[in-house]
């Protein structure tokens, strides 16, 4: 499998759970009530940060899930030594080339400064048309 297809697969089964587990965005009143997921009796929403919504009761399950997800996740970046691949779309994904900027990127790999740096150094001349 190549590292595309994986991601594409990954990113499947990683939307798949947000559904399974009833989380939604809204970002006003009008998209919360648009997008709310049903409760059962007695249950109410906890937000997730950045907009993101979820049942209170389904909370530590869709943790066990996510954590599940990422740890088969990130064996199998290692186990293909995809490293670089990965890293490289975070800084694709995020636009990273043409701000300049890799904090966010920082937040969201399990990769130190060093390793996204020469990433970043290598293809920049290359992203950068």
């Amino acid at each position: 499998m190549a590292y595309e297809e994986f991601k594409k697969e990954s990113t499947k089964k990683y939307n798949q759970i947000f559904k399974d587990y009833g989380i939604f965005w809204a970002f006003d009143n009008k998209q919360f009530e648009e997008n709310k997921t049903p409760l059962e009796e007695g249950d109410k929403y906890v937000r997730l940060g950045g907009g993101g919504f979820m049942p209170k009761s389904k909370l530590q399950s869709f943790r066990n899930a996510e954590k599940e997800f990422f740890e088969k996740y990130w064996k199998t970046i290692e186990e293909n030594n995809w490293k670089e691949l990965e890293i490289l779309y975070e800084l694709r994904n995020h636009e990273c080339f043409y701000g300049g900027d890799i904090e966010y990127i920082l937040e969201i790999l399990p990769y130190d400064e060093a390793e996204i740096m020469e990433v970043y150094s290598k293809h920049r001349k290359t992203e950068i048309k």
